[in-house]
């Protein structure tokens, strides 16, 4: 692959990694920035930099970027390299911040002139795309030290405070260079004889057992180091878990045992496994295992299936000595002579634990399934292949089974999950969630355990008794022997089989999978609050998450069917969107399940185990002449068609005016978080909202100082606060979509009797929201 097609697949892998990024942040998506001359120029110089380069979101044509500076670093842990880069960065946030202090100024006016206080800070965001571990592990090290100088610099010459929000990614560039293991001693080496007995793999093979080879050896520590920071995180793609945290502290185990006694390292380990698929991979070279060329059209054929964790602690613990040496030696020679010695004894420590880190040595087991691609092979050898593959992983499910294994982590070995992972990572599927294994879970992010997309999806399809009863390993359960997952209402083998018709297959069965999951959140934070004296209601309300959920979801599917069984395919509906409605809903909900409960006895939790009443509940609400109860409850989720339609997932427009109150005209602003908290301030100064009932916003809007500046859900250390009947609120909305936020105001001004007319807010000079 030329030099031209290789930089042409790096700025298209660039993008998706921005793309990627402002998705998660709730930016607009779909808006084509990088079409823009300046924005092409800009992708070029990142995709072309030999050691970095940086460009912001004003040069890429972003209008709703939230002040984001892109960075591309090459230089593994050169400090000179670094500070340079630190330099170009610095100036990029000071003329993002610039852009963005006029709006600033007026909101800080604005709060004056109301005598009101003003906590309010620039929000700054950063994503550091890095070539490899190395380069990544180098940056993390220096960004709190640099952070800490931008924010004292920008303020001193900008006068305006900022918050620098951080994203730290590693873009691997395979150009066809070889992934090799060095200082391997084949003399050394314990070779197996293939499973089926037979010595002389060059000859027909048989069955699959036959051309499976496998060594056992001793190599250096150091060299699966710098293979994972070659091949990236892809050097653990059929590995069944990633890095879970266990009861014992193993990381910090392996640190303490390479720092005191690196000697001892390959007793104290377990070891590694290397599973090749590469059907050219042979065990002749004396010094080295020759792995494959990396391409950049497709994955490796080899990964570590066992021995992820260490790999990882290991790299991170070498990389951070690297550069903590390097940070050494290029700070300037001190004056004093005390100093002088401080600093050379400072760098022959780092100079030793490196050089008694490449003294670590680990077990590697070598195992050789060659797995020729499909496209390559003849029709004759496709079930050869599919053999192959069943047994690699069968032995890297056996391999984890060394430590506590759910059945969530065997599952994600099926090709049906195998199929909607890939799937959900593709953003042309525009993905509502991601699919997570154990150990993977990320705060403020959208992501599905595979029990809870299970759950989900029974209530979706009608079967709440279900999502509520089923065990995690009922759910789950597997032919072990073709690895696949039993219970096909909820893993469906139309979408296994799918080909062209992908989106389609999963808009039909799991369109409605992320709104089921967030609604079951919404309804049992609610159902906290829920008190009612009738005893049928708060059994109802106890037990009754997923019936409420699946009653929800068929309502605002207009009960659509085909095949007799759900189809989801026109549902684009948002949950966070009827946030403001919920504990209504929750109420006719205890109502509709007291209506329909049997007059000669009290409800139990029983009767939310079995699908008959749930069935008599779903009647009752398609009814024509439905009940009270139902009536309302309809009415709480789809009050006029005219003016509530389904929803697709919206853009995220960048909100760029408020106007709060009739007499008083726009007030800019620079983003959807900044009218979110401009607007809560307005209501409760103005409305006066019950100081009670505001304990029921408590993601967003929390009198708890220490919920209020943790970094956790909606909140964070820079989240601003206001002074309301005496006692000081953190206002918090990282993770809200700009939808979300608004639902949260509606909400607001309905408790607050607000009317309407008071609350707009602005795309431009286009009405994007209104109260």
């Amino acid at each position: 692959m030329n030099d031209y097609t290789l930089r042409l697949k790096k700025e298209t892998a660039l993008r998706d990694y921005i793309n990627g990024w402002r998705i998660n942040a709730g930016q607009d998506s779909d808006a084509e920035w990088w079409r823009n001359r300046q924005a092409v120029e800009a992708m070029n110089r990142l995709a072309s930099a030999a050691l970095w380069e940086v460009t912001d979101s004003l040069e890429l044509h972003m209008e709703d970027g939230e002040n984001l500076v892109v960075a591309v670093w090459n230089g593994g842990v050169d400090i000179q390299g670094l500070t340079q880069l630190s330099s170009e960065m610095k100036s990029r946030l000071k003329k993002v911040v610039e852009a963005g202090k006029p709006a600033y100024e007026q909101a800080l006016k604005q709060a004056r002139n109301q005598s009101r206080v003003f906590l309010e800070k620039v929000r700054t965001n950063i994503l550091f795309i890095a070539r490899d571990v190395k380069g990544r592990i180098a940056v993390e090290i220096q960004f709190a030290a640099w952070t800490k100088k931008w924010k004292k610099q920008i303020f001193s010459e900008c006068k305006v405070p900022i918050t620098i929000w951080s994203t730290f990614l590693v873009c691997q560039e395979y150009r066809g260079e070889l992934a090799h293991i060095q200082g391997i001693n084949r003399y050394n080496s314990l070779h197996m004889e293939p499973i089926g007995g037979r010595s002389n793999t060059e000859s027909q093979c048989e069955s699959t057992e036959d051309f499976v080879q496998s060594a056992v050896m001793t190599v250096q520590l150091k060299q699966l180091v710098e293979l994972y920071n070659q091949v990236g995180d892809q050097l653990f793609k059929d590995n069944v878990r990633f890095g879970i945290a266990e009861a014992f502290d193993v990381s910090k185990a392996i640190r303490n045992t390479l720092m005191e006694e690196p000697q001892h390292f390959w007793y104290k380990n377990n070891g590694i496994t290397l599973l090749v698929e590469n059907p050219d991979f042979r065990l002749e070279h004396l010094d080295e295992l020759q792995l494959g060329r990396l391409e950049a059209n497709r994955p490796p054929q080899f990964s570590v299936v066992n021995g992820a964790q260490t790999i990882t602690i290991s790299a991170k613990y070498a990389f951070e000595l690297e550069c903590k040496k390097q940070e050494s030696e290029a700070q300037k020679e001190p004056e004093e002579e005390q100093e002088k010695e401080a600093k050379k004894e400072k760098e022959k420590a780092y100079q030793k634990q490196l050089e008694d880190f490449t003294k670590a040595q680990v077990i590697l087991r070598v195992i050789h399934i060659p797995i020729q691609p499909k496209q390559e092979a003849a029709a004759a050898e496709c079930e050869k292949i599919q053999a192959a593959k069943k047994l690699a992983r069968d032995i890297s499910v056996s391999l984890n089974r060394q430590k506590p294994i759910r059945a969530e982590d065997i599952a994600f070995t099926s090709p049906f999950v195998q199929k909607m992972e890939e799937y959900l990572s593709n953003l042309q599927s525009n993905p509502s969630f991601q699919l997570i294994r154990r150990g993977e879970e990320q705060p403020q992010a959208s992501q599905l355990s595979l029990v809870d997309f299970a759950r989900a999806r029974l209530a979706c399809m009608g079967r709440p008794d279900k999502a509520r009863t089923t065990s995690r390993d009922e759910i789950l359960k597997m032919d072990i022997a073709n690895g696949t997952l039993l219970n096909t209402d909820v893993f469906v083998e139309n979408w296994t089989e799918s080909e062209d018709n992908e989106h389609e297959v999963f808009q039909q069965f799991y369109g409605a999978v992320w709104f089921a999951n967030e609604m079951a959140k919404l309804y049992a934070k609610n159902a906290k609050a829920f008190e009612n004296n009738n005893i049928n209601a708060q059994i109802a309300v106890q037990n009754g998450k997923w019936y409420f959920t699946a009653l929800a979801v068929q309502l605002l599917n207009d009960f659509r069917l085909k095949d007799g069984q759900p189809d989801f395919s026109e549902f684009h509906w948002i949950a966070q969107n009827f946030a403001y409605i919920i504990s209504q809903a929750v109420e006719a909900f205890s109502q509709m399940a007291a209506c329909c409960a049997d007059p000669e006895r009290q409800l139990n939790s029983n009767d939310f185990k079995n699908e008959r009443y749930y069935q008599k509940l779903l009647a009752e609400l398609r009814s024509g002449k439905k009940a009270a109860p139902f009536e309302k409850f309809s009415k709480l989720f789809v009050p006029d068609r005219d003016n509530l339609l389904p929803q697709k997932k919206s853009t995220q427009q960048k909100i760029t005016a408020i106007i709060l109150g009739s007499v008083n005209g726009p007030v800019r602003v620079n983003s959807a978080k900044e009218a979110f908290v401009k607007t809560v301030i307005y209501l409760l100064n103005s409305f006066s909202p019950e100081e009670s009932l505001l304990a029921q916003y408590d993601t967003w809007l929390t009198a708890d100082s220490q919920k209020g500046t943790s970094p956790k859900g909606n909140f964070n250390a820079n989240s601003p606060s206001i002074m309301y009947h005496g006692k000081e609120y953190w206002v918090g909305s990282e993770a809200l979509s700009n939808d979300s936020k608004f639902a949260h105001i509606r909400s607001l001004c309905k408790l607050a009797q607000v009317p309407q007319g008071e609350i707009f807010w602005l795309v431009d000079d286009t009405v994007r929201y209104q109260w």
